[in-house]
């Protein structure tokens, strides 16, 4: 009887636990939406990449050099995806930007010849623990650093055991694709599913015409239509396309050996390209060359009939691969993922929205030292529904090119360039003057990236908000370059609460020029000219701007700069004077101060009245013009050896008034250009400074008439 009962609350905490976990199972179904319910059969993955294959080179992309009958017949057969980015432009950060489901910048991959980090989980290993036959095959897959047997870097690398990616699937081989294909699926255990990544080489450089099905004559190539057509460039081009029409081949037979084994009905395919063509703007550039792709999925019986063989416009990014696949397992992706699913497009709604924007990151490319941005470079980039923003850190180091500065085509591009043969924005790029730091896009309207719109005001809120997401992704992930939206000071322009102390300073009582501003020279980072050595912060967006023949910075109202107090500016009991050249798109507005409620001076606009105030002993006298001003205006403001307060307007005196002194006491507040914060020097309700500024010198003048 006692054995009775055993066997009976045995059978009754079996059947709990088989309920209880049938309610977990189906609550984590219902939270991912998986596409297959977990207990019929799952559906096999296989992620094709390419390697170096920019959007469009495809014939399903529209591009009519492209030879590529089974991509086509693929996309037919699928969803192909217009808005499909990589999170860099180069293979090893892209490549475990797939693998981790995170941004390289947050796993620390950026730099190119990294190994993949030890304490980093992949998607495959969530497969591989759920039941899935895990592989990678084909071309290296880049994730173990380097390779040099002896090498002090790699044997460091080792001991952290960096060296064991492949040790996290269970197959894991180098060469040729489809060999390698074949014996992948001869090992998968029958009833298991299975998830590859299998990797070509094509269309990589060195290109070769071996086996090429239908090579191309270059000169009947149709180019981009911002590209130089020279015949070197030609016959590169023509190499390239070869590359993917091998390619295209190749992915013939791969569908061909699923169709053998009869998986392609349970079997969701992805192609797409790792990162860009080594062309022009591509590969290393966060250009739509460098980092926008191919890529199409096919999901038999899966896909919505009236979605197969449709396009999307559906922004996402090559992260996006591994929560999407583990939604369809029944997985729950990680909280720390970057990438997002897009099952729900696969599911039949084809613009569904995936995310708001794309991030993709530039860092060092191979084992070169920083001499040129080939080997080293900083970038990141904003990618909306519209608009791109590209930030280049080091704006400094020419642009030089990946994988084809040595091309003979590359020389023909140059002295194209320079005979200005090529789109007038692309000669400073090939002929390798600086970069700009900003450069803003409208895809919509300009896809090629000539006009870049950093900088314009009508353009200045587009600018400013990705600027500002594109800051929020940085912190996220702890990114290690300046931040592209400076940081806003609780300024109450008091450096130094201790009066005392800040009156140390001693002045430079030589006269001359103690700051210079020439906004009309695109100079990065915005700084004194002088030689005074003044420390200036840039407060917010102060673009580059020109418009109407107008050469200057851009305060948007909420911009401005900061000069911290210095010898050179030391102003106290000596004739002083302050000129800027502004264009203003407002009747008020504070163009200069320096000081406070103690002693200082300013000038400023008044219902379009320009002005010029001096404040000494806590008194403020106040040079204001009885007319407004309009258009680009030279003021001038002067504290006279006679003490006297001048205003200049185009260089004509308009009005003074009488001093009792010259400025008591060294101001204790900073210096600034657009705005007045903190103590005023002038007790009017006057906002920061919105327009275009060309110059502003301050100087100290002789102390005789």
């Amino acid at each position: 009887m006692k054995k009775q009962i055993n066997i009976t609350l045995c059978f009754l905490f079996i059947f709990q636990l088989v309920f209880v976990f049938g309610l977990v199972a189906d609550e984590q179904l219902t939270a991912n939406e998986p596409a297959t319910p977990l207990n019929k059969t799952l559906p096999n993955f296989l992620v094709v990449l390419s390697d170096d294959h920019s959007a469009p080179f495809v014939g399903a992309y529209g591009d009519p050099n492209a030879v590529t009958p089974n991509l086509d017949k693929f996309a037919s057969e699928g969803i192909l995806f217009r808005r499909a980015y990589v999170s860099c432009p180069q293979c090893v950060p892209s490549r475990a930007g797939i693998f981790a489901s995170r941004s390289p910048v947050g796993i620390g991959m950026s730099r190119f010849s990294a190994a993949f980090p030890a304490n980093i989980k992949t998607f495959p290993e969530y497969l591989r623990e759920n039941g899935y036959f895990t592989g990678l095959a084909g071309r290296t897959y880049h994730m173990e650093g380097y390779t040099g047997k002896g090498d002090p870097i790699r044997n460091t690398e080792g001991k952290l055991e960096y060296h064991r990616f492949a040790d996290r699937f269970d197959y894991a081989q180098s060469g040729n694709s489809l060999t390698q294909l074949a014996e992948f699926l001869d090992r998968v255990p029958q009833g298991k599913p299975f998830y590859l990544q299998l990797c070509f080489s094509d269309p990589h450089r060195p290109y070769s015409n071996q086996n090429v099905p239908n090579p191309r004559d270059p000169d009947k190539l149709i180019l981009p239509s911002w590209f130089p057509d020279t015949p070197e460039l030609r016959k590169d081009l023509a190499g390239y396309y070869d590359e993917i029409n091998r390619f295209d081949h190749d992915f013939g037979n791969v569908l061909a050996e699923l169709e053998q084994r009869s998986l392609n009905e349970n079997t969701l395919i992805i192609f797409l390209g790792d990162n860009g063509g080594a062309t022009l703007r591509g590969k290393g550039t966060l250009y739509e060359f460098g980092i926008h792709v191919p890529f199409i999925a096919r999901w038999a019986g899966k896909i919505t009939s009236e979605n197969i063989g449709s396009s999307s416009d559906t922004l996402i990014s090559a992260e996006d691969i591994g929560p999407t696949l583990l939604n369809i397992a029944g997985i729950t992706p990680p909280k720390e993922w970057t990438g997002q699913s897009f099952l729900p497009v696969l599911q039949g709604t084809k613009e569904a929205p995936v995310r708001k924007y794309v991030f993709s990151e530039r860092g060092p490319h191979g084992s070169g030292l920083p001499n040129n941005s080939a080997a080293f470079d900083l970038g990141r980039t904003i990618i909306g529904q519209r608009y791109k923003l590209i930030y280049n850190a080091v704006w400094q180091i020419p642009y030089y090119p990946v994988d084809f500065a040595g091309q003979p085509f590359w020389q023909e591009v140059q002295d194209a360039a320079r005979n200005g043969n090529v789109p007038e924005p692309l000669v400073p790029y090939f002929t390798g003057e600086n970069r700009k730091i900003f450069e803003l896009y409208d895809l919509q309207n300009d896809p090629n990236e000539l006009n870049n719109l950093a900088g314009n005001p009508d353009y200045a809120e587009i600018e400013t908000q990705l600027k500002q997401d594109l800051t929020e992704w940085m912190i996220l992930e702890r990114d290690f370059i300046p931040l592209p939206f400076q940081q806003q000071k609780n300024n109450n322009k008091n450096k130094n609460n201790n009066k005392n102390n800040q009156n140390n300073i001693v002045p430079d009582t030589v006269p001359g020029i103690k700051l210079l501003f020439d906004f009309t020279k695109e100079q990065n980072p915005i700084a004194d000219i002088s030689g005074k050595n003044n420390i200036v912060t840039v407060e917010g967006d102060i673009q580059f701007v020109t418009k109407d023949g107008i050469l200057g910075r851009y305060f948007n109202g909420n911009s401005y700069i900061d000069v911290e107090r210095s010898s050179a500016l030391h102003s106290a009991e000596t004739p002083w004077s302050v000129e800027a050249i502004i264009y203003s798109e407002q009747s008020d507005g504070i163009i200069l101060s320096y000081g406070g409620a103690g002693n200082g001076y300013s000038l400023f606009l008044k219902d379009g009245k320009p002005g010029f105030a001096v404040r000494t002993g806590s008194q403020v006298f106040v040079a204001l013009a009885e007319t407004p001003v309009e258009g680009r205006t030279t003021l001038k403001g002067i504290i006279t050896p006679d003490k006297k307060a001048e205003l200049y307007v185009n260089d004509q005196k308009i009005v003074y008034v009488e001093l009792p002194r010259f400025i008591a006491g060294n101001p204790i507040e900073s210096l600034q250009i657009g705005t007045d914060i903190g103590g005023k020097v002038v007790n009017l309700p006057l906002p920061n400074f919105k327009g275009w500024i060309e110059r502003v010198a301050i100087k100290r003048e002789e102390s005789k008439p």
